[in-house]
């Protein structure tokens, strides 16, 4: 059982939350792929380039082929469907802090 609490940023765009990493740390990036302004590939790619070395997810409706293999060439660590379910965020994160 998850027995964590949890502060949650929340940004409307890709570009909103890019600023939002300039003044804040971040322990876990969650993203959608499909995101006004910035997407999840941008979004991916900048943090990584700005020296974000947390996990990054991508949430998005196509998760096979193409989608997922460009966000993760972007720089996430793992890509999972929609809708978001806790269960596969939390089976994510434990692979990713395994590795």
């Amino acid at each position: 059982m998850l027995r964590e609490s949890f502060t949650v940023t929340v940004a409307d765009n890709g570009s909103a939350a890019l600023e939002r990493f300039e003044t804040t740390d971040f322990d876990l990036i969650v993203t959608d792929i499909m995101m006004p302004e910035l997407g999840g590939y941008g979004l991916a790619a900048a943090l990584r380039g700005r020296g974000y070395t947390g996990p990054i997810i991508g949430v998005s409706a196509a998760v096979l082929g193409e989608e997922t293999n460009k966000l993760l060439e972007a720089g996430a660590n793992a890509v999972i469907a929609k809708p978001l379910n806790l269960g596969e965020l939390v089976k994510e994160l434990v692979k990713i802090k395994g590795t």
